[in-house]
């Protein structure tokens, strides 16, 4: 039986617009239920977010710990043996009574600090070759598997919700295929 509504348009009843409706509904349903899967009931930040965070903390905490063992005495001890040049000159040249026991201190003062200044420099490059090694090795690897999951995740999300969305209009179109021409 065919019916002329308000609008001008002849249907063939109500049932099947009726049908149609409950279909769109439980597709915005699915949609709804599918946003809303994706959040976290409890309000905490996704796991991805927690990942990145603690990423970036490893990193900030690397700083610390590069500028906390960082300091030495190497730019100290370059004054000392300038300083201890210095008075090395003026008493080798002037000869003085005892003045070779005098140059000698100096001189093994001299050579200990330049020592020194060596093992300073030695520590600076293993300290600095230990951060690259962190941020290239470690934190780099870590920074890679996340973006791995991130993108591993999202196509998995996208897969299942293309599934869904494919399921909906299969069963619109076998809905729509079985309303009446009339």
């Amino acid at each position: 039986m065919i019916k002329t509504y308000g609008d001008g348009v002849k249907r063939s009843g109500q049932k099947s617009v009726v049908g149609y409706g409950i279909k769109i509904e439980s597709v915005s349903t699915t949609l709804d239920d599918t946003v809303h899967d994706k959040e976290n009931i409890d309000n905490s930040p996704p796991i991805d977010v927690q990942l990145q965070r603690d990423l970036y903390i490893a990193t900030r905490d690397l700083f610390a710990r590069h500028t906390r063992p960082s300091p030495d005495r190497a730019d100290m001890l370059r004054k000392r043996v300038e300083q201890n040049g210095r008075r090395l000159e003026p008493i080798k040249a002037a000869q003085k009574e005892g003045w070779q026991a005098e140059a000698d201190k100096i001189t093994i003062s001299i050579e200990r600090d330049q020592m020194d200044i060596q093992t300073c420099m030695a520590r600076r490059v293993f300290i600095r070759r230990s951060m690259w090694h962190e941020l290239r090795v470690v934190l780099h690897n870590r920074e890679t598997a996340l973006i791995i999951q991130a993108i591993q995740t999202f196509v998995a999300q996208e897969r299942d919700f293309e599934r869904i969305v494919i399921g909906n209009w299969e069963a619109a179109v076998q809905d729509v295929e079985n309303m009446p021409y009339e």
